[in-house]
């Protein structure tokens, strides 16, 4: 942990996934790296990726979706909180498909999520 509170992953745009069960302290330790990140001056975002899908979907019918879509990938820290909570239309895929390239050009992610990789129906879909 207080290798990743020095933030160096960020500069050098490493990802940072952190699975397990309900309540035991993903968003907690999420959010102190996010806290950690602040204290560096990095810009960080926080959101659980039903609100981010709802962003998306609301921005796409006012017209804003680009401006939404670059307020996300310009977040040196992006922290999504609850991914892979649901599962992902194929639309909701392309539009998070669009904000992860970009972080892996700029910043990084943290993933807080109770399904992974070896959940494969919800694994399987988020890659489809």
């Amino acid at each position: 942990m207080l290798r990743l509170a020095t933030c160096k992953y960020i500069e050098q745009g490493h990802h940072i996934i952190l699975e397990g069960a309900s309540g035991n302290g993903k968003t907690w330790i999420a959010n102190a790296l996010g806290n950690a990140a602040c204290r560096k001056f990095k810009s960080v975002r926080y959101v659980q990726m039903p609100e981010l899908l709802d962003d998306l979907m609301i921005a796409k019918g006012t017209g804003t979706f680009k401006k939404v879509i670059r307020s996300y990938q310009k977040m040196d820290l992006l922290i999504m909180d609850e991914w892979l909570i649901r599962c992902l239309s194929p639309y909701e895929a392309y539009d998070l498909l669009e904000i992860i390239e970009a972080k892996t050009r700029h910043g990084s992610m943290i993933f807080s999520t109770q399904y992974g990789i070896k959940n494969p129906d919800r694994s399987d879909k988020a890659v489809d």
